[in-house]
């Protein structure tokens, strides 16, 4: 399935969600423009998220999105309910009303399977509990995570 959205950004900004009808992990962005290396690497990613949204019993009815590059994020973060400003160094942005989470892909392309895992486990958590409190948010995943208590990751969900 490939489906345009349309973001209004200074103008209007169109990127593409490519994913099958069943999934909820889908990859998007600019992707006409990205090589084929890149976009083997942003659905690698979309797979790992895929994997640990269902480790930690992500709700159903949740769908996540890797935004693939960075110029596309820098777009999602003027679409987002979340302030551009804080987007600039948060590696998901999760939307409760929506039910969904949107993914840095380039982060997780670079980052080691720990930090996926944290930061999926971050988001879930949110998900599941349906909050943002940041406190209730951490004991979560350091009962999924135990090593996890100690650091603290820094993301931000809109509401």
């Amino acid at each position: 399935m490939h489906v345009l959205v349309r973001i209004g950004v200074a103008g209007l900004l169109s990127f593409s969600i490519h994913a099958s009808a069943t999934d909820r992990v889908c990859i998007g962005g600019d992707l006409d423009h990205l090589s084929e290396v890149q976009k083997s690497a942003c659905w690698s990613s979309a797979r790992q998220v895929h994997a640990n949204a269902d480790k930690f019993k992500a709700p159903d009815d949740w769908h996540f999105y890797v935004i693939c590059s960075e110029a596309d994020w820098k777009a999602f973060a003027m679409y987002s309910k979340t302030s551009p400003k804080l987007l600039a160094a948060a590696a998901a942005d999760t939307d409760l009303g929506k039910r969904t989470t949107f993914f840095r892909g380039e982060w997780l392309v670079r980052a080691d399977e720990a930090y996926v895992q944290k930061t999926v486990a971050h988001e879930v958590a949110v998900a599941r509990l349906e909050s943002t409190d940041e406190k209730r948010v951490q004991i979560q995943i350091a009962k999924w995570i135990p090593q996890t208590g100690s650091r603290a990751l820094t993301l931000w969900a809109s509401r």
